[in-house]
């Protein structure tokens, strides 16, 4: 059957086996793709340092989902703020075409008018009045060139956001 110096062996072996394949069960040690032996994979399954690997990946791929969902949730705010401001700057830019139409009428008026007497210089001053407010008020809204720096800001963070989730997403998909 076996020889005495065979069992000698195999019984030095098995003593053996616990110490040598004991170093190897820590969790991320005992992935199942990277282990590589038959003592590791013993050592590994009898530890149960597969389930405690199994177990960290699923908690991994879980915070990647949470994460995702986070960064979806700010995509979809800055993206409600971008549209929220486009259709500001709409009405601010309807708003300016009326004004200039304003001014255009008043240039007109004031360009046209005849100066007569005592009432056509009060009537004049006070068009050339409203035209400076108007002008002003024109220039006022020119200037705020916030709303169209804050779209492509908040443009620009959306495409990363979704740059995010789409790498977030094929991760956990991965995984």
């Amino acid at each position: 059957m076996f020889k005495v110096k065979t069992v000698r062996h195999l019984v030095l072996v098995s003593a053996l086996l616990p110490v040598v394949a004991g170093c190897a069960t820590t969790a991320e040690q005992c992935d199942p793709g990277k282990v590589n032996n038959v003592f590791a994979a013993a050592s590994c399954s009898a530890s149960g340092g597969f389930e405690a690997h199994l177990a960290a990946t699923r908690l991994e791929v879980e915070a990647l989902r949470v994460e995702a969902a986070a960064s979806r949730t700010r995509a979809s705010d800055a993206e409600r703020e971008a549209k929220r401001l486009v259709g500001n700057r709409s009405a601010l830019q309807q708003k300016m075409a009326s004004e200039r139409r304003d001014l255009d009428r008043l240039r007109l008026k004031l360009a046209g008018m005849r100066v007569e007497g005592e009432k056509d210089r009060a009537r004049q001053a006070v068009l050339n009045e409203q035209l400076k407010a108007v002008e002003a008020n024109l220039a006022n809204m020119n200037n705020s060139g916030q709303s169209a720096q804050e779209i492509a800001a908040l443009e620009a963070d959306i495409a990363a956001r979704k740059e995010v989730i789409a790498k977030l997403s094929g991760r956990a998909m991965q995984e």
